[in-house]
């Protein structure tokens, strides 16, 4: 069951103590004087720039006030990144231009240009959900202006109050309820900033849907069941996201799946359940509805390893026998020789495994004596059940437990890998074991570069010990930060495009695909995005509609390195994010929501917060960093730094341990997401996502919505 991924406690007060000014990435401070900064330790082991230094070095001398006002001095940098006009620093997640370049961004003289100031921001995501009689402490945050801050709250619910001075929000509830939220800070100057969250405090029980199987149904007859959740805040709505078989539906407010079906089928569903608080639920449920004669063999078969044979058999149940298979729609592989597989009147499936990766997607019919039929669809994967991805003097390995259990007709009790130097034929039995345990990936560190390894997965069934179920090779390649050269080179940057899905054909650096998105970012800094149709792809968004109808994606593939999950940030994703007019304070952004993945089609979304001014009179949202708070790309220009280095390389860093999966230790696949305007909620309590409409940046196709530069491993 996989339901709303909410920020956890320990999360959360890491970014308090990062805004607080405690080092989270230990830096080395000494190594930043270069850049401009004079940076020294602070109480708390943050850090701090000498406003004299700054006033010096920018040519602006020391009676420029701004510096003063304009928060460059305080706790909290987590970075700096960029040369020259460039030049910007990281706070609470979001880069901020060092200096004010001339009208459109042009080149200026450091030395001539004015300092910028960074604007006062609540910058605080949208607190967790409490439980009733739980004590609610709620620590909110703000950059910029000029401190100290003044806070005030607004709402309507007895039992809280915000600390003027601290931010800090406290209070409790025994009845459950969800109430608006207004956040207020003023600074010394009567700067003002205002955020607008839900709080919500729930029953004791977190939100669960209870119905844990459908029962089957018959062809021809009236399906019905009523789902079940509990805990939560009632009402509840139902939903089935992906959709469901044609003929049935789920009523929003009581739950109730019904329909009726004239072939028989096994589908699974997704049905998700959200509450009145925006808790939500989700679980995949098979439904199944059996005919006279039905085909009772899994849609998803066995998976093929690449140049192996190959054999299957297909399983119904009922009908006159006897029974007779054929291939209805689509086509059986082909193996190496161009030869195609057989599929028998008897059911078997027969044949030898194309070399290469692929997918196959074909219907199968059966009949019987008595002239009934029935049919369904099948798929099929020829891959490697052992993967084995090069990194920099490592190696990513991972397989998937259902391949294997398909493999053995039974799931195993445990695993156990072995590498042995040089390729299969050459590796002597039986290496030294890297890996024993239960999961399914890992990485293996310390290989020398230029040595080729061989890996061998055993697989524990009990009564029978160890048994060798696959074995696969690879090449520890050199590694350089620029492109590398397939087979030859590694390199820490997206490697290969796998899907891409625009709004409208021809769209922007449509042409250009793959190389405008592989390799290192094109951006040369931070007022100087990249733009070139030979330089990004643009996803397209559009206004309003339906989720899958408001923005396009990309899935990009790392083939020659691995984004592995380390300390701090994994990948960060590079945008051409700009400056309207060269002016710091008018940020414009097209957000992409991000996902990622060890294995095709098996996704993780970073979960997304978007936090609307209380006051809307003010900066437009989309112009907010802020605003975009938590789980987007988009919100920050490069700053033409190393791009393997958070600390200084502007863009947009993802942490993977952030997404509660402790089992993934490393990942191939990064999916990014157009959303649109107002077609998307967020993740928590449901505001849906606003877009900006500047520059035709709705229009559905040109250069629309989000604008993929690159995207960089951090650990590669």
């Amino acid at each position: 069951m996989a339901g709303r991924q909410r920020l956890p406690l320990r999360q959360l007060m890491v970014g308090f103590l990062a805004i607080a000014g405690v080092t989270l990435l230990g830096l080395v401070i000494s190594g930043w004087d270069q850049s401009g900064l004079a940076l020294f330790p602070v109480a708390g082991g943050g850090l701090r720039s000498s406003s004299a230094d700054l006033a010096s070095r920018a040519g602006t001398g020391a009676k420029d006030d701004r510096l003063a006002a304009g928060a460059l001095d305080r706790a909290g940098i987590e970075g700096i990144g960029g040369a020259g006009i460039h030049q910007a620093i990281r706070k609470s997640g979001v880069w901020f231009p060092l200096r004010v370049a001339g009208p459109g961004g042009a080149e200026t003289d450091p030395g001539q240009a004015p300092l910028a100031q960074i604007p006062l921001y609540i910058t605080s995501p949208s607190p967790p959900r409490y439980r009733a009689a739980e004590d609610v402490t709620y620590p909110f945050q703000a950059i910029g202006g000029t401190p100290p801050y003044r806070w005030r709250a607004n709402l309507g619910v007895e039992g809280f109050r915000m600390d003027p001075e601290s931010g800090w929000f406290t209070g409790s509830s025994t009845t459950p309820f969800v109430a608006v939220l207004e956040v207020h800070v003023r600074d010394t100057a009567g700067t003002e900033d205002s955020a607008r969250y839900y709080l919500t405090v729930g029953e004791d029980e977190e939100l669960e849907i209870v119905t844990e199987a459908l029962p089957n149904g018959r062809v021809g007859e009236p399906y019905q069941v009523t789902l079940e959740a509990k805990g939560g805040i009632d009402p509840y709505q139902w939903s089935a996201p992906d959709g469901l078989p044609e003929g049935f539906a789920v009523d929003p407010v009581t739950g109730m799946l019904s329909g009726w079906a004239e072939n028989g089928f096994e589908e699974d569903v997704l049905i998700r359940v959200t509450d009145l608080g925006g808790g939500m639920e989700e679980v995949r449920l098979p439904l199944r509805i059996r005919a006279p004669l039905e085909i009772v063999t899994q849609g998803r078969l066995r998976p093929a390893s690449p140049g192996l044979s190959y054999a299957l058999k297909f399983e119904a149940e009922g009908g006159v026998p006897p029974l007779e298979w054929s291939m209805e729609e689509g086509s059986l592989p082909l193996d190496a020789r161009g030869q195609p597989w057989t599929l028998t009147a008897e059911g078997e499936l027969r044949g030898i495994a194309p070399l290469q990766d692929s997918r196959f997607s074909f219907v199968v019919a059966v009949r019987d004596a008595a002239g009934t039929m029935d049919q369904k669809q099948f798929e099929l994967s020829v891959r490697r059940t052992l993967i084995v991805v090069a990194g920099r003097q490592k190696a990513g390995i991972a397989w998937h437990p259902a391949d294997v259990a398909q493999g053995l007709g039974a799931a195993p009790t445990g695993y156990t890998v072995t590498r042995s130097n040089g390729l299969p034929a050459q590796a002597a039995p039986p290496g030294t074991v890297v890996y024993q345990g239960t999961g399914s990936n890992f990485v293996d560190q310390g290989l020398t570069t230029g040595a080729t390894f061989t890996y061998t997965l055993y697989v524990h069934r009990p009564g029978t010990g160890a048994e060798e179920f696959a074995q696969a090779a690879v090449a520890i390649l050199r590694f350089t930060e620029g492109r590398g050269v397939s087979g030859v080179t590694g390199d820490p940057h997206a490697d290969l495009v796998k899907v891409f899905r625009p709004l409208s054909a021809g769209g922007h650096g449509a042409g250009f695909v793959p190389h405008n998105v592989t390799g290192p970012p094109d951006g040369r800094g931070t007022y100087a995005p990249a733009s070139q149709a030979t330089e990004v792809l643009s996803l397209h968004a559009v206004q309003g509609g339906t989720a899958s109808a408001s923005g396009g994606q990309v899935i990009l593939a790392f083939e020659n390195n691995i984004v592995e999950s380390g300390p701090g940030e994994d990948f960060t994703v590079f945008e051409n994010v700009l400056f309207i007019g060269g002016n710091p304070d008018r940020r414009f952004m097209e957000p992409a929501m991000v996902s990622v993945a060890l294995f095709e089609g098996e996704w993780y979304r970073f979960p997304i917060d978007v936090v609307p001014r209380a006051d809307t009179s003010s900066t437009p949202p989309a112009m907010d960093p802020f605003y975009y708070n938590r789980g987007f790309a988009g919100r920050n220009a490069t700053t033409g730094d190393t791009p393997t280095d958070p600390t200084r390389s502007g863009g947009d860093a993802f942490d993977l341990a952030s997404l509660g999966q402790p089992g993934l230790t490393w990942i191939r696949y990064i999916k990014l997401e157009s959303p649109g305007h107002a077609a998307i909620p967020d993740d928590v309590g449901g505001d849906l996502v606003e877009h900006t409409s500047l520059f035709g940046s709705l229009s559905g196709n040109g250069s629309s919505g989000f604008d993929l530069d690159a995207i960089t491993a951090i650990h590669p």
